[in-house]
């Protein structure tokens, strides 16, 4: 399906990169904005700041200077907010947080070396 010629005064709209679709299934797309994450995470913007910092992760800034965040930056700010709750201070969140993703990393590493020695050697 071809574009329409744009009408004399209009500028020809390109198609974007990646189609809206792919974006919006991509959890590390940073789509959302510090007021809707907020929201999401059911905190306010600064708190979503601080906790941004404290994670040491920072979030996208695609376009206009504005922080955007990810699905991959709310599940993490989200552990954030959990991790607050149950008391651990700020300064400590990214160090957990880091080693939790560390601890996941090798588990799946483990289950991916465990599955392929089932299958190259058969059930035990």
């Amino acid at each position: 399906m071809s574009e329409a010629p744009a009408e004399p005064g209009e500028t020809a709209i390109e198609p974007p990169a990646r189609s809206w679709r792919t974006r919006l299934a991509d959890p590390a797309e940073a789509l959302y904005t510090s007021a809707v994450a907020a929201d999401l995470l059911g905190v306010d913007v600064q708190t979503l700041r601080r906790l941004d910092a404290a994670t040491g992760e920072a979030s996208d800034r695609p376009s206009g200077n504005q922080r955007r965040y990810s699905r991959h930056d709310i599940e993490r700010l989200a552990r954030a907010v959990e991790l607050r709750a149950e008391g651990i201070q700020s300064r400590a969140l990214g160090q957990i947080i880091e080693l939790e993703h560390q601890v996941t990393e090798h588990r799946v590493t483990e289950h991916q070396v465990t599955e392929r020695r089932r299958t190259k050697h058969g059930p035990a």
